[in-house]
């Protein structure tokens, strides 16, 4: 039986459940299963068409209806032996799981109305599919799992002479920490499929651990390169160096060769085994541990094989592994922060929200009200009539900020604001709900279109709350160091993503927070200069660009601006007027690397799209080129479904929109390479990596001078700190080496870099 939640209008007008376009998504699902869906029956959670063509949000009494009067009856006319079922709503009213279906996709699940047996596996619907085409594959390998429930072997409270019987030099572990904590509970360790040891962390059970992992010739583990091994080290338990003992990180193997799905362990597992969704059960914290390293061992050999039949296993040994040494390095070392820099900052924002609210109307102003709030009486308090009282009312002031109020600016803005013709503004729609907003891309397009002070106003009273409350608050009372964490594993092309707080998306005012930890020290900024362009100009072999590019500062964006004016280079101003010829260059130049039409790029900038499309088409001429060029690239990724970098990293796509998610893969995940290889040539020896394993990636290697930190890796950026003024100039001089020697894998490629110092991370700007 296939199971989902209501019928579109083409589902109703054919009187199948399951028509139309889910219909066809969804016998293409079984189809690449290599399952025969024309004999399996079908209905829905409702029968009937909605008028809203949505899932009735607030009709539990009518859905509850049609589930006894229809979906129960069905469910006992015949024994099933299956039940496939497509989405959240069938998981909810059908198998009564309340957690989103990405949870429970994969998983074998009672069905309650059929005497809970465990027959029923959900995924996702084929609506969501059509949608998020990348889940396409994840849905098939959801139908092609069997109903076997896997064994279990566990040891989970073993004696001690059980964990001495433990010789295997290769297996998989996990730890279970306190928490966040260093302080471990138990590990668990597995060799054998289905077989796991949970060892407890105390008195002799330690020593044989320091055993085990000591004689370990391969470990085997997820995310244990940034989290298990320092935690084991931390408290007294080491494997060899990497020449004697091949760490296999599954989150890491994982990324590389399904770049585009989540990494978490339970997805893994889901992927490779037919565990389900084993964290959901409320079991033992023993045998939760077990579950995970069971799981974890039986993902790692197809997961290796996989590597292995793309080509990938050096890009993981060599690239994945020592840059998640140096992600946790980095981690480690954080970013310190001026306690008096954020307070001028505050002082800063405070005074220009003071100003800016005096351009709006006095009822969009900060107040200060007062409310009666309840709090404990003192002992022996008596109301008016004598008697005790457990609470008493005090006023109390409360600030309210009407212009942070969504529904108060939504009515200013299309209601009360007129333009400089006294019309109301024209509402803007959010570009994925298509309701009306007042965000901060509404705002800009209001501003520009407008210019009115109010909007001004609007739009710096935004960015400066948005300051304030991400990354200037007030409970920063001393100087302090952040520690974000970098993922190697975070984007689907290759570039590290950093959380806790996200380093990478920074705004320049806070930049300046960003201070050496020594007083005499400095921070030394070196970005790769316009690298993804670059990069295109060399895969095109465009000759125009290449030549542009022999001047470190040239700007396509001035080019194309001089030719939309018709005047000389050096005669173009820089604008952020978005009608400015310099800012139109602008988009068009970017959005034709990511090959934006002109449509596209007048929408999201507000454009004219007369003048879009014929500045566009200068531009296409000037680069005609590289437009071939992501042609070529277009059309291979459709013919063969995949691509490869110069340095071996792929990308599969099965999307609608895979054509433009090569042409981007290109340049990002290859600047993403280049940028990981220098990493790793400056920091082997900090991480212990072999040399030899660092020069099979990178032809030329040379540490930073001793005493200087890596402390972050930004887009196109590395981020450094020195002891001192003195260690500045050949901090810059080794950088300079490292990341601009010619690139055997880019044809000898040299690709330049801009350098820059100052007392704090903003003053490199």
């Amino acid at each position: 039986m296939e199971i989902g939640d209501y019928p579109g209008r083409v589902a109703a007008e054919l009187g199948h459940p399951l028509g139309g376009g889910s219909g066809g998504w969804l016998t293409s699902m079984y189809s690449k299963a290599g399952l025969e869906e024309k004999e399996n029956s079908v209905l829905n959670v409702i029968q009937c068409k909605q008028p809203e063509e949505e899932f009735p949000k607030n009709e539990h009494e009518a859905i509850e209806h049609c589930r006894k009067a229809h979906v129960e009856p069905f469910l006992a006319s015949k024994p099933w032996t299956r039940v496939d079922v497509f989405g959240e709503y069938p998981l909810k009213y059908i198998l009564q799981k309340n957690l989103e279906i990405s949870r429970w996709r994969g998983t074998i699940l009672s069905v309650p109305a059929l005497d809970n047996s465990k027959i029923a596996i959900p995924t996702f619907h084929p609506r969501y599919i059509a949608k998020d085409q990348a889940m396409f594959p994840v849905a098939i390998n959801d139908l092609r799992k069997t109903l076997t429930v896997e064994p279990e072997y566990y040891n989970i409270y073993p004696s001690l002479n059980d964990v001495r019987q433990f010789r295997s030099t290769r297996f998989a572990f996990d730890i279970e920490t306190n928490g966040w904590t260093k302080e471990i509970n138990i590990v668990g360790l597995c060799s054998e499929d289905y077989r796991v040891i949970v060892v407890p962390f105390i008195g002799e059970y330690v020593d044989e651990l320091r055993r085990i992992f000591a004689n370990a010739t391969e470990v085997i583990g997820q995310n244990l390169v940034q989290f298990d091994l320092p935690v084991l080290a931390h408290n007294g338990i080491y494997i060899r160096g990497p020449e004697e003992c091949v760490v296999w990180d599954t989150m890491l193997m994982h990324h590389l060769r399904f770049p585009v799905f989540p990494h978490d362990l339970e997805f893994i597992g889901k992927q490779f085994t037919n565990k389900g969704a084993w964290k959901a059960d409320k079991v033992s914290f023993e045998t939760y541990c077990a579950r995970d390293v069971d799981v974890t061992w039986r993902s790692f050999h197809p997961l290796k094989e996989l590597l292995v039949q793309a080509g990938l296993l050096d890009n993981y040994k060599y690239i994945s592994w020592p840059l998640a040494k140096i992600c946790k390095l980095m981690t480690d070392i954080g970013l310190s922060r001026s306690f008096n820099r954020i307070a001028k900052l505050r002082d800063e924002l405070h005074e220009i929200i003071k100003v800016q609210e005096g351009l709006l109307p006095g009822h969009l102003r900060t107040f200060t009200k007062y409310v009666n709030k309840r709090k404990p009486a003192p002992e022996g308090t008596v109301n008016e009539k004598g008697r005790l009282v457990k609470y008493i009312y005090e006023p109390v002031a409360e600030v309210e900020v009407p212009w942070r109020s969504s529904a108060v600016k939504m009515k200013f803005l299309y209601e009360e604001l007129r333009d400089a013709k006294g019309k109301k503004l024209e509402v803007v729609k959010h570009i994925k709900t298509k309701q009306p907003t007042t965000d901060k891309n509404a705002l800009d397009k209001l501003y520009v279109r407008h210019k009115l002070p109010e909007l001004r106003a609007l739009k710096e009273l935004q960015r400066c709350a948005t300051l304030l409350q991400g990354f200037a608050k007030e409970d920063l009372k001393v100087n302090d160091v952040l520690h974000p964490s970098f993922n190697p594993h975070g984007t689907e092309t290759g570039r590290l993503s950093s959380s806790g707080p996200n380093i990478q998306n920074q705004p320049s005012a806070v930049r300046y927070s960003y201070v050496p930890r020594n007083a005499g020290g400095k921070i030394v900024s070196v970005d790769y200069s316009g690298i993804e362009n670059r990069l295109v100009a060399d895969f095109a072999r465009d000759r125009k660009r290449r030549e542009w590019f022999k001047d470190i500062n040239f700007s396509e964006h001035k080019y194309l601006a001089a030719l939309i004016e018709g005047i000389a280079y050096e005669e173009v101003v820089k604008s952020k007027d978005k009608d400015s010829p310099y800012a139109m260059a602008k988009v068009i130049v970017h959005g034709s690397d990511r090959l934006m039409g002109a449509k596209k790029i007048a929408a999201q900038y507000d454009l004219d799209i007369d003048r879009v499309k014929d500045f566009q088409a200068i531009w296409k001429r000037e680069i005609s080129d590289t437009i071939a060029w992501q042609s070529r690239v277009g059309a291979e990724a459709a013919r063969i479904g995949w691509l490869s970098n110069p340095f071996g990293r792929k990308l599969w796509l099965w999307e609608s929109n895979s054509i433009t998610k090569a042409v981007s893969f290109m340049p990002q995940s290859t600047a993403a390479d280049v940028i990981f290889r220098a990493m790793i040539a400056l920091m082997y020896e900090r991480i212990g990596w072999p040399k030899e394993w660092a020069l099979k990636i990178a032809p030329y290697v040379e540490s930073l001078p001793e005493g200087v930190l890596l402390l972050a890796q930004v887009h196109d950026e590395l981020l450094c700190e020195t002891e001192n003024a003195d260690q500045v100039n050949p901090t810059l001089e080794v950088l300079e080496r490292v990341m601009t020697q010619p690139w055997p894998e880019l044809n000898g490629l040299s690709l330049p870099i801009g350098k820059a110092s100052g007392d704090s991370w903003g003053d490199c700007e």
